[in-house]
């Protein structure tokens, strides 16, 4: 699609890491290779990652993920407005 642009990233998060809230200006769809934590996106229940699992986050909304006691291994697509940021962070939703 013309000005979006699509990275597929390997993500490997520390046991116990979190990667606070943020936005993306595209779309995030992910899976978990291994491990598994907490998913946490405004206005939605929280989705609890195990191997196996997948996602998809609507551009612009804010997340966060808390990473269980184990490494966790994520791969991600994310189709973004070329020139923006890969992420932004927010405040947590009240």
């Amino acid at each position: 699609m013309e000005g979006y642009e699509t990275l597929q990233v390997v993500v490997d998060l520390e046991p116990n890491f979190a990667l606070d809230w943020h936005t993306h200006p595209g779309t995030e769809a992910g899976y978990t290779v291994g491990g598994g934590g907490e998913l946490r996106v405004k206005g939605k229940d929280a989705l609890m990652l195990k191997p196996g699992s997948s996602w998809v986050t609507a551009a612009e909304t804010p997340h966060m993920l808390q990473n269980g006691s184990d490494a966790t291994k994520l791969f991600v697509t994310f189709t973004v407005q070329k020139g923006k940021p890969l992420a932004s962070p927010v405040p947590a939703p009240t």
